[in-house]
């Protein structure tokens, strides 16, 4: 990472939200990472992906609440010992939305 110049890096964020974070601090964090990449000439887009957990399986989506941010309305956190949750095997289908969303954004 320290060699890119001239190129569009998308960084894709996952955060686990937790009632201890400071938004403000993250996205300035985020936004001086990107400054970085700025600074060497490079294209940088940065997307937070947030989780939410549901209990209806009616509710599942994926939804973009602020610039760049992009929520998943999931039944199981992704995390523990069961490989198809802890990789978001099980969500597979709402990735493919966000990625297919993000694209389009570009």
């Amino acid at each position: 990472m320290l060699n890119l110049e001239n190129k569009h890096i998308v960084f894709l964020y996952h955060h686990r939200l937790c009632d201890t974070t400071d938004r403000d601090l993250l996205c300035c964090h985020l936004n001086e990472l990107a400054e970085i990449y700025r600074n060497r000439g490079s294209k940088v887009s940065i997307f937070v992906l947030m989780q939410k957990i549901i209990t209806n399986a009616d509710k599942r989506c994926v939804k973009n609440h602020l610039k760049n941010g992009i929520s998943f309305y999931t039944l199981n956190e992704w995390a523990g010992t069961n490989s198809d949750i802890l990789f978001a095997k099980c969500d597979d289908d709402l990735i493919s939305v966000m990625i297919n969303q993000i694209k389009q954004s570009l």
